[in-house]
């Protein structure tokens, strides 16, 4: 396992929640090593998403090097 990278549903449900993926790929086979359901609405800041994700990402990427 060389890299992880992360995929998202977008639109797809009327409750304002986001859910998040964090993949690998192994011998031609996408393998989840986390996933992140993450409710946006009540947050009010710039990069809301993105500093919770990387914070995931991050997590993730430890556990498994």
């Amino acid at each position: 396992m060389r890299e992880i990278f992360v995929d998202s549903t977008f639109n797809t449900n009327k409750y304002g929640y986001e859910l998040y993926c964090v993949l690998t790929e192994y011998d031609p086979v996408s393998l989840p090593l986390s996933y992140l359901l993450l409710d946006t609405r009540a947050i009010r800041e710039e990069g809301k998403r993105g500093s919770r994700l990387t914070i995931v990402v991050y997590c993730s990427a430890r556990l498994t090097w």
